[in-house]
């Protein structure tokens, strides 16, 4: 997954975690009275580590394959994207 540039799509998706952080779910039962249950607050730091371990992953990625080592290599699925942008540059 090569993402260069794609800081709406990152502020998007903060931006949705900050919102799903503030809810706190309540459970009615058979018509029982409800509990406040906190479920998302005390998974808040799970969550931040899963965002931040997704995003340096991909980042990693995004380097191996644009390696000098692997960008010029015929099994990678994004050597001709890779061409393409480098060309571009050049010119």
């Amino acid at each position: 997954m090569i993402t260069s540039s794609c800081p709406s799509l990152r502020r998007s998706i903060l931006l949705l975690i900050v919102r799903v952080l503030k809810i706190k779910l309540t459970m009615a039962f058979f018509g029982l009275r409800k509990w406040p249950t906190p479920v998302l607050k005390p998974m808040a730091p799970f969550i931040a580590a899963s965002a931040v371990t997704f995003y340096l992953v991909s980042s990693l990625q995004d380097m191996a394959v644009r390696s000098e080592t692997y960008a010029n290599d015929p099994k990678n699925p994004y050597a001709a994207q890779i061409a393409k942008e480098k060309a571009a540059a050049h010119h």
